[in-house]
C-alpha cells in the first residue's frame, strides 16, 4: 500500500477486510440471533445459533479474495463481484468526496471504511471496506491533484468552528435525542421479555391507584416522577451528543467544507460548497432562552430524511453545519462557509391571515377520524 502514486500497479484490500465485511454483514442477525439466545435458556441451540455467522464469513472472505483496484493516471478502476464480476472506471476529477468512518476497531487496527462519492449522487459511488490509512491518503492525493479548483482554492485548511465537551453538553440540555435512547432501551427490555414481564405485574396495580388517588395528596409521587424522567431524558440526549458528535470541527479548504467528529465512530468527511443546496436553521425554545441555533445543510443530490446524521454523513439525510451556535455569530459563518449567502436585508414575512385557522381545523379533522376508527374498539368511556 505504500508504493509510489504513479505505480498505477492492481491493489488489494487490507488483510483485515475480510473480518470488517463479516461484521458488516452480520449486524442483520445480532438481534435475531440474541432473542433466540434468551428464548433458549437451559438448551444448547446458542451454540448452534452461532453457524448464522458462517454465510457472512464465507461471502467476505470471497469478496476479500477477488476485490482488486488501481489507481490510473486520471481515474481508479475497481473491480468485484463474486458470481457476476462488476468493473468500474470512476475518473478523479469527478470525485467530490473521499470519506472516511472509523469505529473503535478501525483505529485499532490502522485502517478506515472509504467512501467515494461523485457529483449528483444520491449514494456513495463506492464503498471500500476497508484500506489502511497510508492506502486512503494516497487515493486522496490523486484525487486532490485532478481536482479542478482555482489555484488560491489550494490553501491549507481554516477552522470554522469547533465544539468543545461543554458545547455539547449544551446542546444535549436543550435538544431531545434522550428520547431516540430512552426508547431504544424500552424497545432491547421488550423485546427481550423484561419490560412487558414488569408492565403486566406493576400497570394495573399503578392505573388502580392513581385512579383512586384523584383528588387526594397521594399523587405526591408524581410530581417527582416527572422531573426523575425529565433528568433521565436530558441525561441521554446529553450521552448521545457527546457519543456521536465529540471533537466536532468544521474546517474550509479551498472549495470545500470538512468536518471530524466522533468518540467511538470518528468520521472525517468532506463537502464541496457549490453542492450546498439548502441551509436550515433551527431553534427551539431553550434554544431561543440561550440565544442559540442548531443548523443542517442539504446537498445537491441528498434527501432530507429524518435528519438523525451527525455531521457529514454523506448519505441521503440533512448534514450538520454547526450542531450549536450562538445566534450572533450564524451569519459570519455563512458568510465563510457560504459567501453565496447573505442574511442581513432580508425582508421577514408573516403567515397568510387565516394560515394558523386552517392548520389548527386541519388538526381538529385529523384528531376526529383517529378517534372515530379507535371508537369502536375502545368504546365509550366509563
Amino acid at each position: 500500500m505504500s508504493e509510489p502514486a504513479g505505480s498505477g500497479r492492481t491493489l488489494r484490500l487490507h488483510p483485515l477486510s475480510w473480518l470488517f465485511m463479516t461484521a458488516a454483514s452480520s449486524k442483520g442477525l445480532v438481534f435475531p440471533w440474541l432473542l433466540l439466545l434468551f428464548a433458549s435458556r437451559g438448551s444448547n441451540i446458542e451454540l448452534f445459533s452461532i453457524l448464522f455467522v458462517i454465510p457472512a464469513l464465507v461471502s467476505a472472505l470471497l469478496r476479500y479474495a477477488v476485490f482488486r483496484y488501481r489507481l490510473g493516471e486520471d481515474e481508479i478502476e475497481i473491480r468485484d463481484g463474486v458470481l457476476t464480476r462488476n468493473e468500474r472506471h470512476i475518473p478523479y476529477a469527478r470525485i467530490q468526496n473521499v470519506d472516511l468512518v472509523r469505529n473503535p476497531f478501525h483505529r485499532l487496527a490502522g485502517v478506515a471504511l472509504v467512501r467515494l462519492e461523485t457529483a449528483g449522487g444520491q449514494s456513495p459511488e463506492a464503498v471500500i471496506r476497508v484500506l489502511s490509512l497510508a492506502a486512503v491518503e494516497q487515493l486522496r492525493r490523486r484525487v486532490q491533484a485532478h481536482r479542478e479548483a482555482a489555484p488560491e482554492e489550494k490553501s491549507g485548511a481554516r477552522t470554522l468552528l469547533e465544539l468543545s465537551d461543554a458545547d455539547l453538553v449544551q446542546l444535549g440540555l436543550i435538544s431531545n435525542r434522550g428520547a431516540l435512547v430512552l426508547a431504544a432501551i424500552a424497545g432491547i427490555f421488550w423485546q427481550t421479555g423484561g419490560l412487558e414481564s414488569r408492565l403486566q405485574n406493576v400497570a394495573p396495580e399503578l392505573l388502580q391507584r392513581t385512579f383512586e388517588g384523584v383528588g387526594s395528596w397521594s399523587l405526591w409521587w408524581i410530581v417527582p416522577a416527572l422531573v426523575l424522567l425529565l433528568l433521565l431524558l436530558r441525561l441521554f440526549s446529553v450521552a448521545w451528543y457527546l457519543f456521536t458528535l465529540r471533537g466536532f470541527r468544521l474546517q474550509l479548504e479551498g472549495d470545500q467544507l470538512r468536518a471530524d467528529y466522533g468518540l467511538l465512530n470518528r468520521v472525517s468527511a468532506t463537502i464541496p460548497v457549490h453542492r450546498i443546496q439548502l441551509i436550515t436553521s433551527h431553534a427551539s425554545l431553550l434554544h431561543r432562552l440561550l440565544d442559540r441555533v442548531s443548523v443542517r445543510l442539504e446537498t445537491a443530490g441528498s434527501v432530507g430524511g429524518e435528519g438523525q446524521g451527525s455531521g457529514f454523513d454523506s448519505r441521503s439525510e440533512s448534514l450538520w453545519l454547526a450542531p450549536l451556535l450562538p445566534a450572533a455569530k450564524l451569519p459570519g459563518l455563512l458568510r465563510e462557509a457560504v459567501p453565496e449567502i447573505e442574511l442581513e436585508g432580508l425582508e421577514w414575512q408573516p403567515l397568510a391571515a387565516g394560515a394558523r385557522g386552517r392548520l389548527a381545523r386541519r388538526g381538529c379533522a385529523l384528531s376526529l377520524l383517529v378517534a372515530a376508527g379507535l371508537f369502536p374498539l375502545l368504546g365509550p368511556a366509563s
